[in-house]
């Protein structure tokens, strides 16, 4: 049921994205005008790897939002929230039939980032933070180190609205321990 579930949100998100290419490919870019406050929302696939438990899922990626300002031209500063949410199979042997569970796990990043405008298409974001990971049953969340990277390119331009692909790497360093978090995301920009 799970990889029903996660092979037709897949297939939507193709088709979604698929079409906002088809669509906004055609159109001439012209200059933007951004400048002052940004705004951004993102969503999209995400896929989750816990490197010391070896488990990894796919899910909802860009549980994401960013608010900040222009100081020049092509460099925004923002407070970001980047992540994912995904569910992961766990088996449980017992002395009859296994016990299959799946919780979810958020994990991600809260902090100051940086966007840089290559041209009128390209971004480039680094940032770092606050790294939060929280388990499904689990009272407690594993804070750490949070990283943000990440790649955009607008497909639709429109004075100081851009609608762009993007794929953000976010790891987590808690200690020992390291969850990273890849999505691939459709996103929304008031420049």
């Amino acid at each position: 049921m799970h990889s029903e579930i996660c092979a037709r949100t897949r297939a939507t998100l193709a088709a979604l994205v698929s079409s906002c290419v088809l669509f906004t490919a055609p159109m001439v870019a012209q200059a933007q005008n951004r400048g002052n406050f940004t705004a951004i929302v993102v969503a999209g696939y995400g896929v989750q790897l816990d490197v010391i438990e070896d488990e990894s899922g796919d899910g909802v990626s860009g549980i994401s939002f960013g608010l900040g300002w222009f100081v020049s031209r092509d460099l925004a500063l923002m407070l970001r929230l980047s992540g994912t949410a995904v569910e992961y199979e766990l088996i449980q042997e017992t002395l009859g039939p296994p016990i299959i569970r799946t919780p979810t796990m958020v994990s991600g990043m809260f902090g100051i980032d940086g966007q840089y405008w290559l041209n009128d298409r390209w971004n480039v974001e680094v940032g770092v933070g606050q790294g939060v990971v929280v388990q499904d049953g689990s009272e407690d969340s594993d804070v750490g180190l949070g990283v943000l990277g990440a790649l955009g390119y607008a497909v639709f331009l429109k004075g100081k609205f851009s609608m762009q692909l993007g794929v953000e790497y976010t790891p987590v360093f808690l200690g020992d321990r390291m969850v990273q978090n890849v999505g691939i995301n459709l996103g929304l920009q008031l420049l």
